[in-house]
């Protein structure tokens, strides 16, 4: 009996498609983007002091907060972001979203408060309005990463206040920064409008008024978040924390099912035409042995 060549053509044929380990139910499934775990809350300091022309050189400090909350969203594009603006009061100025469109319209509106607004800072005017915030975030999305990164110079003006810790936010922080901005030289704050200035005076004296960064307070309220604290002066990019931030709150699985390999049915199939072509054999060999008696 003459071999089976189209079982044995079949046979070879299969066995290269077994080696491909052929599935169905990948197509259109892509990589979750890095860093889609992450709510990133912004908490800006927009009080009059923001506006000190002390940023890298004659720039506001405003400016660069701007800057940075610009590099660290372009650097986190999947995340949720959030902001809270506080001057006189602390209002929710986004509320969490993945719109890049909403997100950046909320940075190109981060300004100081209106002159007359002011009556005297305190770090902690944001504290309780965040608190909420976090909270409620926290029960909606128990499964997300919470960053929280607080922007400002740090300066309490408001005479015989006591600022409040922070630490009561701890708990809902999974990571964050605290960054300061301003000098310690201080820095000439315009009255509005634009150049040539005129500044804000000191009532009592009569004088320009400088503002002063106030490390020691940034970095105060840092441990009591239990983040880092990062001073800002217009060198150096946020963006590599940032990236670091969104390996840490990526997901790298696929989004819906894995793959169904199929291999295993072709497999199958080979196995069949094995035993098929075997007992073709068998009966070949007892042909011949019937012939040779």
């Amino acid at each position: 009996m003459k071999p089976n060549w189209n079982i044995r053509i079949a046979m070879a044929v299969l066995a290269v498609l077994i080696a491909f380990r052929p599935g169905v139910g990948g197509a259109g499934h892509e990589q979750k983007p890095v860093g889609d775990k992450l709510e990133v809350l912004f908490v800006v300091d927009e009080t009059l002091s923001m506006s000190a022309l002390d940023y890298a050189g004659v720039r506001s400090r405003l400016e660069g907060v701007r800057q940075d909350l610009t590099d660290i969203t372009r650097a986190l594009p999947d995340a949720h972001i959030g902001l809270i603006g506080f001057g006189h009061d602390a209002k929710v100025d986004l509320a969490f979203t993945d719109s890049r469109a909403a997100v950046q319209r909320a940075v190109q509106r981060v300004t100081r408060e209106p002159m007359m607004a002011g009556t005297g800072t305190v770090m902690d005017r944001p504290l309780d309005l965040t608190r909420t915030v976090l909270a409620d975030a926290k029960k909606q999305h128990p499964d997300r990463r919470f960053v929280v990164v607080f922007l400002s110079d740090g300066e309490n003006t408001r005479k015989g206040a006591h600022q409040r810790s922070f630490a009561p936010l701890a708990k809902y922080i999974d990571d964050g920064a605290v960054l300061g901005y301003g000098t310690s030289a201080g820095g000439r704050m315009p009255t509005g409008g634009e150049p040539p200035w005129t500044f804000v005076r000191d009532q009592s004296t009569g004088s320009i008024a400088l503002s002063h960064v106030d490390e020691g307070n940034l970095r105060k309220i840092a441990k009591q978040l239990g983040v880092d604290y990062a001073y800002r002066n217009g060198t150096g990019s946020l963006t590599p924390w940032a990236a670091a931030l969104a390996q840490h709150g990526s997901s790298s699985s696929r989004d819906g099912n894995e793959d169904v390999e199929l291999y295993w049915v072709l497999a199958l199939l080979l196995a069949g035409l094995a035993l098929v072509e075997l007992r073709l054999d068998v009966l070949a060999w007892r042909e011949a042995k019937e012939v040779a008696r």
